[in-house]
C-alpha cells in the first residue's frame, strides 16, 4: 500500500503544471517606428527615441537571464565594479564610442539585476536603465566633452551606490528575472502608448 501511495504521489508531483517563467511577450520583441517626444514610465521620464534604440536588445538579455538559482550580491558587485571602472577608463580617454558601446543591453540588464536585487519592487529596474539611456544620449551627442563626463561620473556614482548596497544580498533569480520582465512589459506598454506614430 505504501509503495502504491508512494507512486501516486510521484505520479501527482510530475503532473502537476509547473510555474512557468515569465517573459517579455513577442508583440514586445518587435521595433516601433515612434515620435520623438518624452514619456514617464514609472517614476523615470524617458524619450521614445532612446528607448527605442537600446529597448530590443535589453529585452532580448531580459529573456535570457537564468530562471533558477540564486543572485549573489557580491559576484554581480564584481561585475558592476568592471563595469564602472571600464566607463572610468573611457570618460578618462574621452572614449565617446567605446562608452556607447558599453552601454549595450547586457550594461543595462546588469544594472536593472542589481537594482532590482538592491530594492526589489514595481519599477526598480526601469529607472536605473532610464539613466543608462540618458548618459547613451548625451555621450551619443553633440554635447562638450565636459559634459558627456559629467553624465558618466554621474553615472559611475550611480553603479557605485547600487554596488555597495547589494554585496550582501542573494535572492532566487527567478524572481528578479520575473521583476525584471513585469519592469520592462510596463515598459513596452508605455512605448505603445505614448510613443507610437499613427
Amino acid at each position: 500500500m505504501r509503495a502504491l501511495l508512494s507512486r501516486c504521489l510521484l505520479l501527482l508531483i510530475f503532473m502537476a503544471p509547473q510555474a512557468e517563467a515569465a517573459e517579455i511577450p513577442p508583440s514586445c520583441m518587435v521595433t516601433f517606428n515612434v515620435k520623438n517626444t518624452g514619456f514617464t514610465s514609472g517614476n523615470a521620464t524617458l524619450s521614445c527615441v532612446a528607448v527605442e534604440k537600446r529597448r530590443l536588445e535589453l529585452f532580448q538579455r531580459v529573456n535570457a537571464l537564468p530562471e533558477s538559482g540564486n543572485v549573489d550580491g557580491n559576484e554581480l558587485a564584481g561585475r558592476l565594479a568592471k563595469l564602472e571602472a571600464e566607463l572610468k577608463k573611457q570618460e578618462e580617454t574621452t572614449d565617446w564610442k567605446g562608452m556607447a558601446t558599453t552601454i549595450s543591453g547586457n550594461f543595462t540588464a546588469t544594472l536593472g539585476l542589481a537594482a532590482c536585487l538592491e530594492t526589489f519592487g514595481a519599477g526598480c529596474a526601469v529607472a536605473v536603465a532610464a539613466k543608462a539611456w540618458a548618459l547613451y544620449d548625451v555621450i551619443d551627442s553633440a554635447a562638450s566633452d565636459a559634459k558627456k563626463k559629467a553624465e558618466a561620473t554621474r553615472m559611475r556614482a550611480e553603479i557605485a551606490a547600487i554596488r555597495q548596497k547589494i554585496s550582501t544580498n542573494v535572492k532566487p533569480a527567478g524572481q528578479l528575472r520575473n521583476q525584471l520582465v513585469a519592469d520592462f512589459i510596463g515598459l513596452c506598454n508605455d512605448v505603445q502608448k505614448y510613443c507610437l506614430n499613427k
